[in-house]
């Protein structure tokens, strides 16, 4: 299926599971651009755009440092790639965990995984993730749901939550 398949299948179906959208990544990842223009790429992904309104970046230009994308120390949750040349700009995590984890700077940025711990919320071992705003550790599905369901993002056991939520 090719990219433009792909794309009118999200248009249509607004259908924005994980799979599609991991398959995007790896296709603009694994790309490049049939343009023959050179960059000055330093070497840190100065040769990479997105597409605007996403997290989904391809190659522009050709570089001869063969970069790459990095991946998102909170991967676990965003599942995001980016060039590191953004790194320095959003507290080294991807645009969106940065405005999520540690907006205006406060907050702490890159959330810690503990694999077999105790959740905090329901109790039960399993992998869980430390609160950007306090020191309570939730597993993922606590976490999901207390912050990706709109207009909750506080912990549920301190109600603390982002500096732009009061």
């Amino acid at each position: 299926m090719s990219f433009v398949d792909i794309f009118n299948q999200l248009k249509y179906e607004n259908d924005y599971n994980e799979y599609i959208l991991d398959s995007i990544k790896d296709f603009f990842s694994n790309t490049s651009s049939n343009s023959n223009k050179r960059v000055k790429c330093q070497g840190d992904g100065e040769c990479y755009n997105n597409i605007p309104g996403t997290s989904i970046f391809y190659r522009t230009k050709y570089c001869k440092n063969n970069c790459t994308l990095i991946k998102c120390p909170n991967f676990i949750l965003c599942k995001n790639y980016f060039p590191k040349v953004l790194a320095d700009n959003y507290y080294g995590l991807c645009y969106n965990c940065s405005i999520a984890y540690k907006p205006c700077g406060e907050g702490k940025g890159k959330l810690e995984t503990f694999e077999f711990y105790q959740c905090e919320n329901c109790k039960e071992k399993t992998t869980c993730i430390e609160q950007a705003f306090c020191d309570h550790t939730l597993c993922l599905k606590c976490f999901k749901l207390a912050h990706f369901k709109p207009g909750n993002d506080k912990c549920p056991i301190c109600k603390i939550g982002s500096p732009l939520s009061k």
